[in-house]
C-alpha cells in the first residue's frame, strides 16, 4: 500500500459502515476513534458524520457523554443539522445530560424547517404530546403531513424496485436474444 493514510481512511470508513448496518461483533480500537475524531478536526464531512453515527449509537465504548454534547453542541452552533437533530434526540431522552424537552423541540423545529423529515416527524410527536411545547395537534398534524415520514421511506423503496425491476427485464431480454452484453 502506497499511500497508508488513505488506507486507513478508507478502513475507518468501511468500519463506521458495518456498525451503522449493525455488525456489533466489530469492536472499536481507541486508534480508529483518534482517528474519527482526526477527521472532524480537519473538517472532513464523513468524519463528522461517521464520529456522529457513533455517538449517536453508543458504539464508541467509554464514551465521554460531557465531551460528546460539547462537540454536538458546537457543531450545532455552526450549522450542522446532523448534529442540531442529533443533539435534539440527545435532550429529549436525557443521553448525556437532563431531559430537556423545551431545547430538544427548539433544536427540532430549527432542523424542520430546513426540511429534515426525520426532525418533522419528531417536532409532530412534541406538538402532539406537548413536550418542550403546548400541545396543539393542528400543528402535529401540519408537521406530520409535511415530514411524510412513512410515505418518503415508502417512495424510496418502489423506485429503487421499480428501477431494479426495469434493469432486470433489460438484462433478461438481453439474455434471451443472447447478447453478449448482458
Amino acid at each position: 500500500m502506497e499511500n497508508h493514510e488513505k488506507s486507513k481512511f478508507w478502513f475507518t470508513s468501511f468500519m463506521g459502515f458495518f456498525y451503522q448496518l449493525d455488525y456489533d461483533r466489530l469492536y472499536l480500537i481507541e486508534e480508529i476513534n483518534d482517528s474519527f475524531d482526526s477527521l472532524r478536526d480537519k473538517n472532513i464531512i464523513i468524519g463528522k458524520y461517521l464520529l456522529s453515527l457513533f455517538y449517536y449509537r453508543d458504539i464508541i465504548l467509554d464514551i465521554n457523554y460531557e465531551n460528546e454534547l460539547l462537540n454536538l453542541q458546537k457543531f450545532a452552533k455552526s450549522g450542522d443539522l446532523e448534529a442540531k437533530y442529533n443533539l435534539a434526540i440527545r435532550y429529549q431522552n436525557g443521553i448525556g445530560t437532563k431531559i430537556d424537552y423545551k431545547k430538544a423541540f427548539k433544536l427540532f423545529l430549527s432542523t424542520a424547517k430546513k426540511n429534515n423529515s426525520d426532525a418533522q416527524y419528531n417536532l409532530a410527536i412534541c406538538y402532539m404530546d406537548g413536550n418542550g411545547t403546548h400541545k396543539d395537534k393542528k400543528e402535529a398534524l401540519k408537521w406530520f403531513l409535511k415530514s411524510e415520514y412513512p410515505a418518503n421511506k415508502m417512495k424510496s423503496i418502489f423506485t429503487k424496485i421499480k428501477s431494479e425491476k426495469r434493469e432486470f427485464e433489460k438484462i433478461l431480454k438481453l439474455a434471451i436474444a443472447n447478447d453478449s452484453k448482458a
